[in-house]
């Protein structure tokens, strides 16, 4: 036991060997020493991230195999490596949503009996206003216990739930602007790793530009790919080793960016927990005892139902000695019909007008939405040239192609290094208005007679219609 607790702290350290240890039990070659130690819960997020590293260093192989001198028959091998490694990192995945839910709901409801969780579900907007007034009673803030959704780390340590005082390094990160934070972070996975990202003042921003690293990436990636098919086959080599490097970039990347996901879950379950354990313990215990007190007598009929399904639950169930730390679900369930929205929180449905379509008896556009959804056709003039264009992108290159098509029968295609479909799209119809400027007068005003709003329109045409 004592060996295997050794070797999972090595293999959650030492990134490269967890990388080997995983490929190898893909393949088979694993020792049991290392299938023991893969197994263990504390390796699952490792296992993920090092999964999220190998599939695009595969896919790598594959372009650089594709556009170099490589044969068929050995490109063959790459791709089924792909899909086999790719599937291998759909089930990491999926062992770690389990394994973050226990943690997740255990920091929703720290500082609550089980028979206090349910009102919030039940009764949302008095729960609410019961935990003002109890705080209010106490001297606490309104907001004490509410924990914002974006900006954990830096509400933390305004209100001194972290002891420590950021070092001059991390404040400067945190006081640049996105540009230079990209850049660190493109320094970080081509250079030397930054330990300042893991700061709970830094992790949450790390998690919300690790898109934009990624894009750059992929840009990379794209540049080394336009270079390789403009030249000969014989000439690629300088180009396809710097494609190689390019996806080495981007695995990095993408290896940091489910790191950073990770650590910035890890930062609300934290923070959530600090807001109601420590010191402050017994002041949230005070606090949600007193607003259930509150309800109980502004709610008694629904607080005397949450207890008694709470009664009844705990009549079987085997953790009822540490207090069901998991069982809210299972209570709620039982009060399905009880829980509402609060009040005024969402409008009450209404029925929208159904004008009349001229495409046929019965056919209206709020059949299918299209009154709200084409609204905005309504301002479009007679004479405008309509047209429509679609993308796609592959997980293996970073070249987007798209395609545009106009009203009047023109179309074009082409390749872009847009980081998404609908970027590429969005190219695609700028493509089609600079093709609109090398018509001719008399094509210009054929399609000027021609375009307009159609009677029916089309979902998937109108959807990226300009």
């Amino acid at each position: 036991m004592t060996d295997t607790t050794a070797l999972v702290q090595h293999l959650n350290s030492d990134f490269s060997a967890a990388h080997d240890a995983v490929l190898a039990r893909m393949n088979g070659t694993a020792s049991p020493a290392i299938e023991q130690a893969l197994a263990r819960p504390d390796l699952a997020e490792p296992i993920a991230a090092a999964l999220a590293y190998a599939v695009v260093r595969a896919r790598g192989a594959v372009r650089v195999a594709e556009r170099g001198t490589c044969p068929a028959d050995r490109v063959r091998p790459l791709r089924r490596a792909v899909e086999r490694i790719a599937t291998e990192r759909a089930k990491a995945e999926a062992v770690c949503g389990p394994l973050r839910g226990p943690a997740q709901r255990a920091s929703h409801r720290l500082g609550r009996s089980l028979e206090q969780t349910p009102a919030r579900a039940v009764l949302p907007a008095a729960h609410r206003q019961a935990l003002v007034t109890a705080c209010a009673e106490l001297g606490l803030h309104a907001d004490a216990f509410s924990v914002p959704h974006q900006r954990n780390g830096a509400w933390a340590q305004s209100r001194g739930l972290f002891g420590s005082v950021p070092s001059e390094a991390v404040r400067e990160l945190a006081a640049c602007d996105d540009t230079e934070f990209v850049a660190a972070l493109l320094h970080d996975a081509r250079m030397a790793e930054d330990e300042r990202l893991e700061h709970h003042l830094i992790v949450e921003r790390w998690n919300r530009l690790s898109a934009t690293a990624l894009a750059w990436g992929r840009y990379a990636i794209a540049n080394a790919e336009r270079r390789a098919v403009s030249r000969p086959l014989h000439a690629r080599r300088d180009v396809l080793d710097a494609l190689e490097d390019a996806h080495e970039d981007l695995a990095v990347l993408a290896c940091r960016a489910r790191e950073a996901k990770y650590q910035a879950f890890r930062l609300t379950c934290r923070v959530r927990e600090l807001t109601v354990t420590g010191k402050r313990a017994s002041v949230a215990a005070a606090a949600h005892r007193r607003a259930h007190e509150l309800l109980q007598v502004s709610h008694p009929e629904e607080l005397a139902e949450i207890a008694e399904a709470v009664r009844a639950h705990q009549v079987d169930c085997p953790f009822r000695a540490d207090g069901c730390p998991d069982c809210q679900r299972v209570v709620l369930k039982g009060l399905s019909g009880r829980c509402q929205e609060a009040p005024g929180s969402r409008p009450e449905p209404t029925s929208p007008p159904q004008p009349a379509d001229a495409s046929g008896p019965g056919v209206t556009y709020a059949s299918f939405g299209a009154e709200e959804r084409y609204a905005a056709l309504n301002d479009i003039p007679g004479g405008a040239r309509v047209v429509v264009s679609d993308a796609a992108i592959g997980e293996d290159s970073a070249l987007c192609g798209y395609g545009w098509a106009a009203e009047d029968g023109t179309t074009g295609h082409g390749d872009s290094m847009a980081s998404t479909s609908g970027e590429a799209k969005i190219i695609g119809v700028c493509a089609a208005a600079l093709a609109a400027l090398t018509l001719t007068p008399t094509t210009s005003s054929s399609c000027s007679a021609t375009a307009g709003r159609p009677s029916t329109p089309s979902r998937k045409s109108w959807s990226t219609a300009t």
